[in-house]
């Protein structure tokens, strides 16, 4: 018997909230569904109001994230909401400058600037808000982004004037010692005369060894990945 007259209450509200609309123009957009289809909507007016009750949504929400009391899987499914209403509010937002506004204007209203002011932070492409930034994978983001943070070479710090052991290491008596019995033998398996001249040139070369920079490290990285590329497309 409740059932009828919640029922005939619904129909009879839904019909006097009709007369109104029809009479004074008014209508209560927020006791009907919204539409998924946004480019349906021809009326500037009527999509802008739609697009204030996904604000309205987003802050209710946005203030709810903040409960103490939900817990991360809570959290994440609330956190998720948001980013569905996010993409919504902006396909209203396009809809209404590209397509239902006659003169294209960058003016946004105090609301459209609180929202972009709460607007979470961005990672990854997705927005996180209020408790949400607490969440497992939001700090292992911030951890990795500290640890890439250290590891950045400080270029001040590195010495402009660079000797030989800057690149090839310091000398020690035990590589000076390898060197020296081990050369003349590989000189001789190879056939290389071994000469007191030549091993003067060898030294100069090797002090005049051209040491790339980093627009050359740059320009073969490229031709390399090029050279990849050009052997998986098979070119």
């Amino acid at each position: 018997m409740s059932r009828n007259v919640d029922k005939a209450n619904s129909v009879l509200v839904r019909f006097q909230e009709q007369q109104a609309e029809s009479a004074t123009g008014y209508k209560d957009y927020s006791r009907y569904k919204r539409p998924k289809n946004v480019s349906r909507i021809k009326s500037l007016k009527e999509a802008n109001e739609w697009k204030r009750q996904v604000s309205k949504e987003i802050q209710q929400k946005s203030t709810r994230i903040y409960d103490p009391s939900l817990n991360e899987v809570q959290i994440a499914e609330l956190n998720d909401e948001l980013n569905d209403l996010f993409k919504e509010w902006k396909r209203w937002q396009w809809h209404i400058n590209h397509t239902l506004m006659e003169k294209k204007t960058k003016r946004k209203t105090l609301e459209d600037g609180h929202l972009l002011a709460n607007a979470g932070k961005l990672i990854h492409g997705k927005r996180y808000f209020g408790r949400a930034l607490e969440l497992p994978e939001v700090k292992e983001w911030q951890e990795s982004q500290k640890q890439n943070s250290t590891d950045i070479v400080n270029i001040k710090r590195v010495p402009k004037n660079r000797n030989d052991f800057y690149y090839h290491g310091k000398a020690t008596a035990a590589l000076t010692e390898f060197e020296t019995n081990w050369t003349p033998i590989l000189k001789a398996h190879y056939n290389v005369p071994v000469n007191e001249r030549e091993e003067e040139e060898t030294t100069q070369q090797t002090q005049e060894m051209h040491v790339p920079a980093l627009s050359d490290m740059e320009h073969w990285l490229v031709q390399r990945r090029k050279k990849k590329l050009m052997e998986e497309l098979n070119l």
